[in-house]
């Protein structure tokens, strides 16, 4: 038994000591981000560095106390050779200088990784600050197969990295850039302010200053307040008044520096939402007068597209999209800046009337001449939307004593959705949509399940909350389709569990003959109910003998070529069947699928259709496409004497093809057309193997041997196009793995849901992802034990609201998964889920995870539970503040 004065020992450690490390960490972090920074674009080495030759960068110190360089180093496999050449760096003040400011040498008997990163350290330069310098390396005696080289970006025309420098070639200036980087030891407060300047230039410089002072204050007050209502009790009561405004005023707060400190346009797809509004402003809000636009065509908006892209290259958008292939090259929207007009209108007019208020009190924010100053006009339209919420998250914890546990204020220090949600997006009125809808069935289970309810039949204050649920739920449908993957199961699994409860709860108030019959009946009522569920799939969903699995005439819509039975096929017992002038396809490589230059050798068996006149003639054609670009093509005669003639085609893709596809067709005057059967195909790396774990450029059903699985029809008229397409891609195999490509879009979704900014450019570190993962695994594993330990007679309508809620979750991940592998499948690009997707649910998501931790810390002490939770709020307090100012804001402004 720990003594009272050992136990203020520890509190005044935790509660002083800590919070104080926790803000010297954030500040730390951000001014070593800040001061290590890397220019890392490489596309390309320069051949060895031999004897006699050189190659240098110009650069620009950002900061004083220059002490470090970084370089690329292409090793040649020469890491661990000692007779390989040095590397030698001189530092100079310009190319035309011959006085080293600083040396380094790598020496042959140092070993080094593979192409590693190399750090050359120096006495630090003073008075670096804005200072010009040349970094020259030279290889002295460098002989061929004994030489290494650096790597560098050498662009395609107007792309430029580094925008204060270039690369240079034995003494002459490049087009591109070495991958370099940079390294101080200078004044933090120097560094500090350099950025913080830099954040509030597209607003005004002291609000950045001023907003993290308020953070600061409200942080302190924040955290005390718990401590100081114990020990002025009548505190407790206005803590409790207060907490909405307390929940409100960080969410606020936090909400604001994200709006400010964010450069325009690096909100997901923000350029697109932008262009939407901008659309609705012009033509008065009116959305059937921008749905009749032929925006790609006749109707495309030429100076609002330039507006976008001047503004974007103002504020370094391809500089900071990770990924760009081009990074520093002008902007170009013009292919997607009007993709989301197709979306519902109604966030898209909030932020048009928005844009209309700010003018008729005297703010120029016209999106055609004022683009920044319209992007804060819309985010702050976002910002209000997720303060909603907020308050949504309050009643439901509060109001309705749903949590103990600050789920309000978590929320609005989640650093990662309160990016989204001060974004120019959508996203945040489906989940205030999806929101209202949880918070409404939760209404609903406390009225019904709560401890002093004892009526059985329906009241009409359940049946005006059952209609605000189906109200709901058609609003979140009209704001997005992710909202739709998440009212649509909560709607319906919250009123099933509702209505099952609520019967359970009647049958135990009416007296049975027999208990054991009551079980009987409930298990042959769960019984029947998945033999339907079974019957249904099969009723609405089932093969359709005439079409040939894999392959098609279309991708959009999905249309599958014709297969024929024939006791003469090939192999097997079907061919494929291709009328005169038809293809078929297959798309064995999606785009941007980076792999290496490969060799693709596509073999077959074709022949007229045995039904041709005896003088019928045609032709059997192979082709290989690398987006536009025919890589191969072949074209066989054939004759009417139904024999089979085999066909081999090779092709030559470059490096990361555009996208490969396989086109079969049928040329020539034969009236029925060509059959192709057993066609198989092989893929070798030319350079290097190829060892993609999702995308093996595989033939699916090469014989024409198996049917697809399709929605039947009648039911196919009535199923929305996408939803067709997610189950013909989950129930027909792919030429690509969909274990893999699960697995993959779960790490995407996983780390884009708890940090990952920008347009996925700024990831946490490795560890935090990991100790997340521990958190959510012991809340799992603490909500399965409550689970399984759970009675119907005493079950809560908290648990009973867990039910649909995590239902909700599952189907929203599931429906996410299905989509994008759709598209990947039949068209559009590849992408991935992003967690953004998943905030739609972030009010249920993060009560289940608090509750599951909430419950692990009620084995401990009293006294140390409150330190516990003391330590999770500065924890919590901590992550937002490192992902804003340790990663955000050097990412951005540390350049």
């Amino acid at each position: 038994m720990q003594s009272p004065a050992y136990r203020v020992r520890i509190s005044l450690i935790v509660r002083i000591a800590l919070p104080v490390l926790a803000a010297l960490y954030v500040l730390w972090a951000g001014y070593a981000a800040a001061t290590q920074r890397r220019y890392g674009f490489a596309n390309a080495v320069p051949d060895e560095l031999l004897a006699g030759e050189s190659i240098g960068q110009t650069f620009i110190a950002r900061y004083d106390g220059l002490s470090s360089v970084e370089v690329h180093i292409g090793t040649y496999g020469h890491q661990a050779d000692a007779a390989r050449s040095p590397l030698v760096l001189h530092l100079r003040a310009d190319p035309a200088s011959a006085v080293d400011l600083a040396t380094a040498t790598i020496a042959p008997a140092q070993t080094l990784d593979i192409d590693p990163w190399y750090t050359f350290s120096f006495t630090p330069i003073a008075g670096s600050r804005e200072q010009h310098y040349y970094l020259l390396i030279e290889s002295p005696g460098a002989t061929t197969g004994k030489a290494m080289t650096l790597f560098w970006y050498q662009p395609p025309p107007r792309a430029d990295p580094y925008a204060n420098g270039a690369a240079y070639r034995d003494g002459t200036i490049t087009k591109g850039d070495l991958a370099f980087g940079l390294g101080y030891d200078a004044p933090p407060l120097q560094v500090w302010t350099s950025m913080l300047g830099e954040a509030g230039a597209n607003t005004v410089p002291v609000l950045v200053y001023a907003l993290l002072l308020l953070a600061l204050l409200t942080t302190i007050v924040a955290i005390s307040l718990p401590h100081l209502a114990r020990r002025f009790p009548r505190l407790a009561e206005r803590l409790g008044a207060s907490s909405l405004v307390t929940a409100l005023w960080l969410a606020l707060i936090y909400g604001l520096l994200f709006v400010v400190i964010i450069p325009p346009w690096q909100g997901p797809d923000e350029y697109a939402h932008f262009a939407y509004v901008a659309l609705l402003d012009k033509h008065n809000l009116d959305d059937g007068a921008v749905q009749a636009l032929d925006v790609w065509n006749t109707g495309r908006d030429t100076a609002l597209i330039e507006a976008i892209n001047s503004s974007a290259d103002r504020n370094d958008f391809t500089r900071r999209l990770v990924g760009t292939t081009a990074p520093g090259s002008p902007t170009r929207t013009d292919p997607f800046v009007f993709q989301q007009v197709r979306q519902p209108p109604t966030y898209y007019w909030l932020c048009a009337l928005a844009l209309h208020a700010a003018s008729a009190i005297g703010i120029d924010a016209d999106p055609y001449t004022q683009p920044e100053a319209a992007i804060y006009i819309m985010r702050l339209v976002s910002l209000v939307l997720g303060l909603l919420v907020i308050a949504l998250a309050w009643v439901f914890a509060w109001r309705l004593g749903a949590t103990k546990a600050p789920l309000p204020a978590v929320l609005a220090l989640l650093p990662m959705h309160t990016f989204i949600a001060t974004s120019i997006n959508n996203d945040i009125l489906a989940e205030l949509a999806a929101s209202a809808l949880f918070v409404t069935l939760a209404i609903l289970y406390k009225s019904s399940f709560g401890p002093n309810t004892t009526q059985h039949g329906m009241r009409r204050k359940e049946v005006t909350l059952l209609v605000m649920c189906l109200v709901l739920t058609g609003a979140g449908v009209a704001t997005k389709a992710t909202a739709s993957a998440a009212s649509l199961p909560l709607l319906g699994g919250g009123l099933l569990v509702w209505a099952a409860y609520k019967l359970y709860r009647r049958n135990r108030a009416t007296p049975h003959p027999s208990t054991s019959g009551h079980r009987v009946r409930s298990w042959a009522i769960a019984l029947i109910a998945a033999i339907l569920a079974v019957g249904a799939f099969f009723v609405v969903c089932g093969p359709d003998d005439t079409r040939a699995l894999g392959w098609y005439t279309s991708y959009t819509p999905v249309q599958r070529v014709e297969r024929v039975a024939s006791s003469t096929a090939h192999d097997g017992a079907y061919v494929i069947q291709l009328g005169t002038s038809q293809t078929a396809m297959q798309k064995l490589i999606p785009p941007l699928i980076f792999h290496p230059a490969l060799r693709i050798t596509v073999a077959g068996w074709a022949r007229l259709a045995p039904e041709q006149a005896s003088n019928a003639a045609g032709a059997a054609r192979l082709s290989i496409m690398d987006g536009a670009r025919e890589a191969g093509v072949i074209t066989t005669t054939l004759t009417s004497n139904a024999n089979w003639t085999r066909m081999e085609l090779t092709a030559v893709m470059e490096q990361n093809a555009e996208q490969v596809v396989l086109y079969i067709g049928a040329v020539g005057e034969a009236n029925a057309g060509v059959q192709f059967d057993d066609l198989s195909i092989r893929v070798e790396g030319i350079d290097r193997a190829w060892n993609d774990s999702i995308y093996k450029a595989a033939l699916v059903d090469p014989s024409g041997e198996n049917a697809p699985w399709t929605v039947r029809s009648p039911f196919a008229n009535v199923v929305p196009a996408d939803v067709r397409d997610m189950a013909d891609a989950l129930l027909n195999p792919q030429s690509f793995s969909k274990p893999a490509m699960w697995l993959a879009y779960a790490n995407t979704q996983y780390r884009s849901f708890w940090g990952s900014f920008g347009w996925l450019s700024i990831d946490l570190p490795t560890p935090l992802y990991f100790i997340i993962a521990v958190l959510l695994l012991l809340a799992l594993g603490s909500l399965a034990v409550r689970a399984l330990g759970l009675r119907a007679r005493r079950i809560s309508w908290r648990a009973l609201l867990a039910f649909p809620a995590t239902l909700a979750i599952l189907v929203a991940i599931f429906a996410g998964f299905a989509k994008q592998m759709a598209l990947t499948a039949y068209g559009g690009l590849p992408s991935d889920p992003q967690g953004r997707y998943l905030f739609v649910l972030a009010i249920p998501i993060m009560w289940l995870v608090l509750s599951g931790l909430t419950r692990l810390t009620a084995f401990l002490p009293a006294w140390l539970n409150a330190q516990a939770r003391y330590i999770a709020a500065i924890a919590i307090v901590l992550f937002a503040a490192y992902c804003l100012l340790a990663l955000i804001l050097p990412y951005y402004y540390g350049w």
